[in-house]
């Protein structure tokens, strides 16, 4: 075997193993249904990082996407994705 198809070889494996890492690091699956995505308004998100786990009863049903100003200048806004639809009530809270 030549050295330049060790060399494909050994390039090709390293970038599958880039992707699975990146995949696993961003928690992305392209294979996942659609999930839901939600904005909500808070007052204060003191201690919220994208990327925190969204649970219901303590079990993880998404993630926070984004995190910013509202359109009011003076509330916080939250992108919250679900990995799948959930049925929200009214009267909901999230704390």
């Amino acid at each position: 075997m030549s050295s330049l198809i060790k060399v494909g070889i050994f390039a090709t494996i390293c970038l599958v193993l880039l992707g699975l890492l990146i995949w696993q690091i961003e928690d992305w699956n392209p294979f996942a249904e659609e999930g839901q995505t939600l904005d909500a308004a808070f007052d204060s998100v003191a201690g919220l990082d994208e990327k925190a786990s969204v649970r219901v009863a303590g079990v993880r049903v998404g993630q926070v996407d984004g995190l910013g100003l509202g359109p009011d200048g003076r509330s916080a806004q939250v992108t919250i994705r679900l990995d799948r639809p959930l049925a929200l009530t009214q009267g909901t809270t999230a704390r």
